[in-house]
């Protein structure tokens, strides 16, 4: 028996299931052609290369693009991302509807790509960060780049 018409993916979905299964493969080889993709297929696509550990910079370039209105930039254990990536989406402004952006164990974001990410991202509300030493180390450098209030922590996990 075929299935039913409300059971059929949409061809779409089928194809971005395909990519999916290959999406290392395909940063590297298509690279930011990628940016011709639908921006939800791009969506999709970022959070598969995020759950396998090939987001990095280059893939970043090749999925994100400031016409798609992405609100969200999650990298949370990417350490692949790094200042440079974060440099090249706000050069692109790719970063201008990011409203909450989880940065969360990128050891590779210092105080600098923290910076670059805020300033980049206007309307940001929610900035999630830490997970390491380094982390929470470049994350207090971002807030206090005078490094006078050091000895206030604000870590709940460290009291």
């Amino acid at each position: 028996p075929s299935p039913s018409p409300s059971r059929v993916r949409p061809l779409k979905w089928l194809v971005t299931d395909l990519l999916a299964a290959h999406v290392d493969e395909l940063i590297e080889l298509a690279g930011e052609s990628l940016l011709q993709l639908p921006s939800d297929v791009r969506c999709a696509l970022r959070a598969v290369a995020r759950r396998r550990g090939c987001l990095d910079d280059r893939a970043l370039l090749a999925l994100v693009d400031g016409h798609d209105g992405a609100p969200f930039l999650d990298v949370a254990g990417c350490v692949g991302v790094t200042d440079d990536g974060i440099d090249a989406l706000a050069r692109r402004g790719a970063l201008a509807a990011v409203v909450a952006a989880d940065v969360t164990g990128c050891g590779g974001i210092s105080a600098r790509g923290i910076a670059t990410l805020c300033a980049a991202a206007p309307m940001m509300h929610t900035l999630r960060c830490g997970g390491d030493d380094a982390c929470d180390d470049a994350m207090r450098r971002a807030i206090d780049p005078g490094g006078g209030g050091r000895g206030k922590r604000s870590d709940a996990r460290r009291r």
